[in-house]
């Protein structure tokens, strides 16, 4: 497999990704040892694609379990349609790549999944890149890793960011912040190492820590204590410079919808800032 093939693959799925990130994740599915791959957050199958190919690529035996509740109000998903809809794009972009037998597509919660049966008892990589909530997938398969496997966490740089939903409504995106504090956490009680960054997205390793519940509960408490507190970090003073000014902003792109929508990318880039 050369990597031209593979982020062609990976943009065909709709992949939000770096090229890099996949890139390193076809890598690590090459040499992971005995165990199933889960992924809990498939969106339309890109990073699902690369791994699998990666799986491919080795001739493995490791199986995917990929899930995702395909929609929801924060959900990039939700703007290709309905949960039935975003199915179909899946696994017409699973078949693409040829990787359709090695994955099971799982419709629905984290703990839904966990509860259904068909959890796979032994991980040899874990992929947490759904909504934020790395607390609670953390919780419902660490212990199903080894010493030694592989761990990967989307979003896990410290960053704010203004954004919209798929309805149009403004909000305050602090996903990556609390992930990446959920991820210092996870880390200095011992439960992650040999941490790398690739791009915002963070490739470590389990230590097989036991993991106790009232603990680990009492951490992660303190993480959303912290996020109450957010400020400074990457992209705050961008949010500091632009809210003075958000009113002749809107202002601007009342003017911009009324003139022509010939300047769509200019309207579509400050959409993207929140205003």
């Amino acid at each position: 497999m050369n990597q031209i093939s593979l982020i062609e693959y990976c943009r065909a799925a709709n992949g939000m990704l770096p090229d890099n990130v996949y890139e390193a994740l076809f890598d690590a599915a090459m040499n992971l040892g005995n165990g199933a791959v889960l992924e809990i957050g498939t969106a339309h199958g890109a990073a699902t694609t690369a791994i699998g190919l990666g799986l491919l690529e080795k001739s493995s035996n490791n199986h995917i379990f990929t899930v995702d509740i395909f929609g929801g109000r924060y959900s990039s998903r939700s703007a290709f349609g309905s949960p039935a809809d975003n199915i179909k794009i899946v696994k017409s972009n699973l078949a693409r790549a040829g990787i359709e037998k090695l994955v099971t597509v799982f419709a629905g919660s984290s703990f839904a999944f966990a509860n259904s049966g068909g959890c796979p008892d032994s991980l040899s990589m874990l992929m947490l890149d759904a909504d934020g909530r790395i607390d609670r997938d953390f919780f419902l398969f660490y212990e199903l890793t080894k010493p030694g496997s592989l761990i990967v966490i989307d979003d896990a740089d410290d960053c704010i960011f203004l954004s919209r939903n798929s309805s149009d409504e403004p909000y305050v995106d602090l996903k990556h912040r609390i992930t990446h504090l959920l991820v210092d956490r996870f880390q200095g009680a011992g439960f992650i190492s040999d941490l790398r960054m690739i791009s915002n997205t963070l490739f470590c390793r389990s230590t097989g820590k036991a993991l106790a519940r009232e603990p680990f509960m009492d951490m992660v408490i303190e993480a959303y204590r912290e996020l109450v507190f957010s400020a400074g970090g990457p992209g705050w003073n961008d949010l500091a410079i632009i809210a003075p000014r958000a009113s002749q902003a809107r202002k601007a792109l009342d003017l911009y919808d009324s003139v022509s929508k010939k300047i769509n990318p200019v309207r579509k880039i400050i959409r993207r800032l929140g205003l």
